[in-house]
């Protein structure tokens, strides 16, 4: 009983302040925590889903074909160039990555070939994760030359992930 009262409180605590996720680095879970939103969005876009649910095929964040996907296997070769490459950390069940999702995409969309963006879900990928600190998401890294050269935590727009990348 004492869990659901908890788990109601912070799904009202979610949609009043926003939310960003904790990783825990011994298991592929993570646990919500409530922090002020990077942006002021709009609190109507906020997705709460239990970390059990499946959520909507509309609701994910499944990289568009101008973002890479990701993986323990390509991601070396993929940060190693001269390229920026934007790296957003995500998770299906994470609202503001849900909220982010559509403005990292159009992000990606306009890339002049002058940057690059990929996409790590978290969940699929627990070992990139804890190789880079994750502790909260959305998190975006930029690589360039295989050495991060920035990070960000949190909901943005896209005039923040064009500061990042340096243009």
């Amino acid at each position: 009983m004492k869990k659901t009262i908890a788990m109601l409180l912070a799904a009202c605590a979610l949609l009043m302040a926003g939310c960003t996720v904790k990783l825990n680095n011994n298991r592929n879970t993570g646990s919500i925590v409530t922090m002020p939103p990077a942006s002021d969005p709009d609190p109507t876009a906020t997705a709460v889903q239990a970390e059990t649910a499946a959520p909507a095929e509309s609701e994910t964040a499944e990289p568009a074909d101008s973002e890479i996907v990701l993986t323990k296997e390509n991601f070396d070769a993929e940060i190693a160039g001269d390229t920026p490459i934007l790296v957003d950390f995500w998770a299906t069940w994470c609202g503001p990555c849900m909220q982010l999702a559509p403005i990292v995409e159009e992000f990606a969309n306009e890339s002049d070939g002058s940057y690059r963006v990929g996409k790590i879900n978290v969940d699929e990928q627990p070992l990139l994760t804890q190789r880079f600190g994750i502790e909260a998401i959305p998190t975006l890294i930029v690589f360039q030359n295989g050495e991060e050269i920035a990070r960000f935590v949190g909901l943005t727009d896209k005039a923040k992930l064009a500061e990042l990348v340096g243009k």
